[in-house]
């Protein structure tokens, strides 16, 4: 991040100075979950809405969901340490100069 704030700022005279301190003690997460392992077996992506819709896991009061209106299924657990691809520096550059 350091490098992407340094490229955001060319004309920056001064030197950036930072430490790296690792993880805290105790104890600190390292990634995100947003879609467990389990989930994709009944999450869809709703492309009208950008966004994926995760069914329950446990329905007792219907048969099976009206799926219909959701085109693709999710097919993979959503974390932060297996994106679907990562970004190159360039852009993340690029979406640091759209941040005010």
């Amino acid at each position: 991040m350091i490098d992407c704030w340094a490229a955001r700022h060319p004309g920056a005279s001064h030197r950036l100075d930072y430490d790296v301190v690792g993880p805290r003690p105790g104890g600190e997460k390292f990634h995100e979950a947003l879609l467990s392992r389990e989930e994709p077996a009944r999450a869809w992506y709703d492309a009208a809405h950008s966004r994926v819709a995760v069914l329950p896991s446990y329905h007792s009061w219907r048969a099976a969901w009206d799926t219909s209106g959701y085109a693709n299924r999710v097919e993979r657990p959503y974390t932060s340490d297996a994106p679907g691809r990562w970004l190159a520096m360039g852009e993340l550059v690029e979406m640091l100069r759209e941040v005010p």
